[in-house]
């Protein structure tokens, strides 16, 4: 057996064996420099604490926060959550724990859905990115349309997924989780203009099928 690129074992001659591979770049840190520890004030009242130069060197986010005085968690050293309904504990400790391993340490589907948001809130692309592949994953007819609320207007491939899946059941889910769809249009806009999108794509498509001529024998 050798080893390969980025010392990654492989089999001579075969091919790469599976690994994770982190969709972080993780920069090395200078543990010369002293901790400066950073409060994280969550939704449910508690705190989360981590050190500033590994969130500086992490994240482009956090270092223009820290680096700018003008911002006020630059002179606090806190940065004040508790007002967000998706920083709870659990997902705020997936987000550090993406920053410091490059890896997503959650797989319960509720707190992938709070991390998402969270995630893109704290401009994290990769994060995202990622949990999303996770989510991916996961879709049922069950969950398909909380997950559309989330990524509705994104553009991104688990939109299309969810888009997909809903066209692949002719919608019934709609009908199925009537009272969910009603409740969620009226809070979400983007999963509202998505789902009428959606009907209006297949309405087209099944147009340009009656229309088609036929060809004579």
């Amino acid at each position: 057996m050798d080893v390969g690129h980025q010392d990654v074992p492989r089999i001579r001659g075969e091919a790469w064996l599976p690994h994770f591979s982190p969709a972080l770049e993780l920069k090395p840190l200078d543990f010369a420099l002293a901790p400066a520890i950073i409060t994280f004030r969550l939704a449910d009242g508690s705190c989360l604490y981590s050190d500033q130069h590994m969130l500086i060197q992490r994240s482009e986010y956090f270092a223009l926060m820290f680096a700018e005085t003008s911002w006020q968690e630059g002179v606090t050293k806190e940065v004040d959550l508790s007002s967000d309904p998706h920083a709870d504990r659990s997902s705020m400790a997936a987000v550090l724990h993406y920053l410091t391993t490059g890896q997503v340490a959650c797989q319960d589907f509720s707190q992938m859905l709070s991390l998402h948001k969270l995630a893109d809130q704290l401009c994290l692309p990769q994060l995202v990115h990622m949990v999303e592949q996770k989510l991916s994953t996961l879709l049922t007819s069950e969950n398909v349309l909380p997950v559309l609320g989330h990524v509705a207007g994104s553009g991104s491939l688990l939109e299309t997924q969810c888009g997909e899946m809903l066209a692949a059941e002719s919608f019934a889910i709609l009908e199925q989780q009537g009272s969910f769809l009603d409740q969620a249009v009226k809070e979400n806009t983007e999963l509202a203009k998505t789902v009428v999108h959606l009907l209006l794509k297949v309405v087209r498509e099944q147009h340009l099928v009656l229309s088609a001529p036929t060809s004579s024998t």
